[in-house]
């Protein structure tokens, strides 16, 4: 029988493969993006010669500590969650009496 865990197991290799995938269809679409419409360049972007680069050493960081991006996500997650609660628990007329949480 399989252990259950309560920690989620996870392959930090494969995250940095994917973030590094995700990072190269990102900077072709937005490159794509920008070869049909460089009016859009100009909404205050920056140099957008430089946005291809700047997007790939954005993932390059994101990549080099793949556990803190999962924290992050998972952090992100889990205070979505707890703003739709909180709304869904005031909106119900449960949360005047709450506490914070």
């Amino acid at each position: 029988m399989a252990e259950n865990s309560t920690h989620p197991t996870w392959d930090a290799a494969a995250l940095a493969t994917q973030l590094g995938k995700i990072a190269e269809q990102s900077q072709r679409l937005v490159q794509d993006l920008l070869l049909d419409r460089p009016d859009i360049a100009r909404l205050g972007m920056g140099d957008v010669t430089t946005l291809g680069g700047d997007f790939i050493e954005l993932t390059t960081k994101m990549m080099t500590d793949p556990a803190a991006v999962a924290r992050a996500q998972i952090d992100l997650f889990n205070d979505s969650l707890r703003v739709w609660q909180t709304t869904a628990e005031r909106l119900m007329g449960l949360g005047a009496g709450t506490e914070n949480r």
